[in-house]
């Protein structure tokens, strides 16, 4: 979503699938291969798309180049994830280890491997995330490695973590507070930028389930992880605490959305057979989960509301894109 009613879709045939107020688009296909990321910078028809054999391709006025960016090395391996923090600097990682910057000028992508003394070369980041400006991020992967860097990349450092589970995701309110999501239930929580984590252990014992996705209201009190077997977790007290929450579906979960400017009550979550999951009482002692399936039998991956409580999108396997106004009726868009 980079406006409102305007949103881009990644499909991992290579298609890019451009929405404006429920009228779909398609740009030209990427090359065969599997698309794990999408990102913008600066305008909505400026892009980059990056996946496997370490694979990069820009999008300049809605058109895609007809060759990948030129990598820094001829590794084949796949790249996870992608962001820009600024329109004119972008970062992403993925297996070995990778993280590559983007520099607008001079227009190229350059490797920024983290001292590999301190850890397999063999692991993989799978996120990585710049809250608020281009210097300071965060990037986590395999065996619960997390590093930083508040340089703009010069240095990545590794950060001391209490786990060796896989982390899948990592999520930053602002420079000082951050939490990182994985395997068997992991959720791990910063308030000093790192120097720290704290496991923070839902009430009643770990789910023992991969979390798949986090997501955070605002200001970063409310926040929810999701995962496999229907496992959502609760805080209402910024990461401290997690509570387990009791949902009419056991389908395996892999996006959830905090709308931003919402009445903080609202959420959402997608996964497995075309789930998806709402709750208007998020705050309650008890909150109230209702489960529809608008997506069929494809997964949904992912799910964003990006301003208020009722106008959302879903997307996932095959060319499954929703969309909502009201929060309870889902659309096809194709």
């Amino acid at each position: 979503m980079v406006a409102s009613g305007t949103s881009y879709r990644l499909r991992t045939d290579g298609v890019v699938e451009k929405n404006i107020m429920s009228s779909v688009t398609t740009f030209p296909a990427l090359p065969a291969g599997t698309w794990t990321s999408i990102a913008f910078s600066g305008t909505a028809d400026n892009g980059f798309a990056a996946g496997d054999t370490y694979h990069i391709y820009q999008m300049t006025a809605g058109v895609w180049s007809a060759t990948p960016m030129t990598a820094p090395t001829t590794n084949t391996h796949t790249l996870r994830k992608i962001v820009f923090p600024s329109p004119s600097v972008g970062y992403a990682c993925g297996d070995n280890i990778s993280i590559l910057k983007w520099t607008a000028v001079p227009g190229t992508w350059t490797q920024q491997l983290p001292n590999p003394a301190t850890f397999a070369t063999s692991v993989a980041f799978h996120s990585i995330h710049f809250p608020v400006d281009t210097m300071n991020g965060w990037a986590v992967g395999d065996g619960g490695l997390i590093v930083n860097t508040t340089d703009g990349g010069a240095n990545w450092n590794r950060q001391a973590t209490p786990t060796p589970e896989d982390l899948y995701d990592v999520w930053f309110t602002d420079n000082s507070t951050g939490f990182a999501a994985g395997n068997h239930g992991m959720i791990l929580r910063t308030a000093d930028g790192g120097a720290t984590w704290l496991r923070a252990p839902p009430v009643g014992g770990d789910p023992l389930v991969q979390l798949n996705a986090v997501d955070f209201s605002n200001n970063g009190s409310i926040g929810l992880a999701v995962g496999a077997t229907g496992t959502i977790l609760l805080t209402l007290d910024g990461g401290a605490s997690w509570v387990p929450q009791t949902n009419p579906s056991a389908a395996d979960l892999f996006g959830v959305s905090v709308p931003k400017t919402g009445s903080g009550s609202v959420a959402y979550a997608c996964g497995a057979s075309g789930t998806i999951l709402k709750t208007a009482n998020l705050t309650a002692a008890t909150p109230t989960w209702t489960s529809s399936t608008p997506g069929g039998a494809n997964t949904l991956r992912a799910i964003l509301f990006p301003t208020g409580d009722t106008t959302g999108y879903a997307c996932g396997d095959g060319t499954t894109l929703l969309h909502t106004t009201d929060g309870a009726t889902w659309n096809a868009e194709d």
